[in-house]
């Protein structure tokens, strides 16, 4: 006699199917976000940043990203601050290098057989574009995972049903799966730098850029990339009408 599948089995097998397509740069932290310890920096400014962030393991680095040289954990930082001479050399551990095309079911095999927890994401060049946690990869499958730190981020908001907001972070998966809008680049992962690459430049506060039959106004930035969009269906005329602009 078989069982019915559980609503939320039915979402494991299928997220679990979804990491196959999936790659690396999908679920990243981008360079500009990784907080990473330095080696020529003093030993009391890395301890600072590693306690003010909150995280647990850090890339260790040689000046910056380009040259990362370990990782280092909190649970080993914070004995090596009773040390007169402390040195991060000395428990630095391991820390792998993905490629940032890599399918999420190759790196969460990668993460187990490793007993990893961070690897530090390389383009095709090996430079490093970012970082990406077991963590990032297990939400994928069972949904965003709290601890007692997180802040909840609205990663999409509905306004009415021609209208949504939409953080520039959002991955352009998540907004098929969450808005019905299927984009697709090689270049980009998020709704962000998607449209950071259809203006041609950095993206400025109040540009409006048009994606299909939505006009989308850029809310929220920081001058160097978008941190939230507002999305507005038009109408058939409205659409048609832009359409004819541009031309």
């Amino acid at each position: 006699e078989s069982e019915e599948v559980s609503p939320l089995g039915r979402d494991l097998l299928v997220n679990a199917l979804d990491l196959r397509r999936r790659v690396v740069r999908d679920i990243m932290t981008p360079r500009g976000q990784v907080v990473f310890l330095n080696i020529e920096e003093s030993f009391e400014d890395n301890v600072k940043k590693a306690l003010a962030s909150r995280h647990t393991r850090f890339p260790l680095c040689r000046g910056h990203l380009d040259n990362t040289i370990g990782l280092i954990h909190i649970k080993e930082l914070v004995p090596l601050m009773r040390d007169p001479n402390p040195d991060l050399l000395r428990i630095k551990r391991e820390l792998m290098p993905v490629p940032e095309m890599m399918s999420l079911e190759k790196l969460l095999s990668l993460f187990l057989s490793k007993h990893a927890h961070l690897a530090i994401v390389v383009d095709e060049f090996g430079g490093t574009v970012g970082m990406v946690t077991l963590e990032d990869v297990l939400e994928e499958l069972v949904g965003d995972i709290q601890d007692e730190f997180d802040t909840e981020k609205e990663e999409f908001r509905e306004i009415n049903e021609n209208e949504f907001t939409v953080d520039g972070a959002l991955a352009l998966y998540e907004l098929r799966d969450l808005a019905g809008i299927e984009l697709e680049s090689a270049d980009v992962s998020t709704i962000g730098g998607y449209v950071t690459h259809l203006l041609g430049h950095l993206p400025k506060q109040g540009e409006q850029v048009q994606i299909g039959n939505y006009l989308v106004t850029i809310s929220q930035s920081d001058g160097r990339s978008v941190q939230q969009l507002h999305f507005r269906k038009l109408d058939d005329a409205a659409a048609k009408k832009s359409d004819a602009a541009r031309l």
